[in-house]
């Protein structure tokens, strides 16, 4: 939910939320925290974006990961990424500013500030044109139809509906469950099991993600985030954790599923695309991060296109 008292219909209002949130000048930057949810969300439901990254929930839980800073050039926010790996780089910025003062601007300070913008769709890469732009396939986002997704229709998701019959049929007494905040000590408890089934933390990746669901599921009533989960014979065996990315999409952060029950995981994303999702046209599962059975899950079940993203070198 948003809370600002500030109508963010001019510069003015804009410049004082950053001064309320004491956001300092580019190119001075400070690191994100969660007092900034309100801030983060204020501009973000006005700008709305179309990229996954351009979410607090994602910033906020991966934050661990790719140590995210804010500063503020005129009227908009600007990301910047400083992970452990030396991968630093921008986030395409977040308002209204003047593109080309912004680009010079990063020219002067280029010895101390990062040499890549990232994440760049294709609404943006219009303010990018002076430089080369190198497609990110690993992160492109995964957009399909909320209603592919409900209903499952059609001989390509066939497989898909005759694994949930074949569930349905040996687990007849499941059900779907909105996730509370009562619920997420059991929740956390069927992630460790996961973790323990997939031997996630002998895989980067897969341990990264394992402590952000941690972090996403223990702040449950601090995020703007939603959920569901599936029960069997009274024990938690899948969940999906989604939230508004804009208007029209939902994105959907995490789902997890017991690796040894087929039919769980196709079931928990139908049922709950669904029952609580029929308000969005389109469902953003995000991107693969170029992990090939990810690809492959993710194309399996037929994007109905991508949010391309691109990455230019200020160098």
């Amino acid at each position: 939910m948003l809370h600002s008292t500030l109508p963010l219909t001019s510069s003015k209002n804009i410049q004082k939320l950053f001064q309320q949130f004491n956001v300092p000048h580019f190119p001075e930057f400070r690191r994100l925290r969660y007092d900034d949810k309100e801030l983060l969300e204020s501009m973000l439901a006005v700008y709305e974006p179309l990229i996954s990254e351009l979410n607090f929930t994602n910033l906020y839980c991966w934050d661990f990961v790719k140590k995210i800073s804010l500063s503020a050039f005129d009227t908009a926010l600007i990301l910047c990424s400083s992970p452990d790996n030396g991968n630093d780089c921008f986030y395409p910025p977040v308002g209204n500013l003047n593109y080309q003062s912004f680009l010079q601007t990063l020219k002067k300070y280029s010895d101390s500030l990062p040499r890549q913008i990232r994440f760049i769709d294709q609404l943006n890469k219009k303010h990018f044109k002076m430089y080369p732009l190198q497609e990110d396939r690993d992160y492109w986002d995964y957009i399909y139809k909320q209603k592919d997704l409900a209903t499952l229709q059609g001989r390509r998701y066939s497989k898909k509906r005759n694994l949930i019959n074949q569930f349905s049929r040996k687990y007849s007494d499941y059900s779907l469950h909105p996730i509370t905040s009562e619920k997420t000590d059991q929740m956390l408890e069927f992630l460790d099991e996961w973790c323990e089934l997939r031997r996630c933390c002998g895989k980067r990746f897969d341990c990264d993600e394992f402590k952000v669901v941690r972090k996403c599921l223990r702040e449950w009533d601090q995020l703007s985030c939603e959920g569901g989960y599936i029960t069997v014979e009274g024990r938690i065996e899948a969940f999906i954790v989604a939230e508004r990315l804009n208007t029209s999409t939902a994105v959907i952060h995490f789902e997890k599923a017991n690796p040894h029950i087929p039919g769980v995981y196709q079931l928990v994303n139908k049922e709950y695309t669904a029952r609580y999702l029929s308000d969005f046209q389109w469902i953003n599962r995000e991107q693969d991060i170029g992990i090939p059975g990810l690809r492959q899950a993710k194309e399996s079940y037929y994007p109905s296109h991508f949010i391309k993203k691109y990455t230019i070198d200020l160098s």
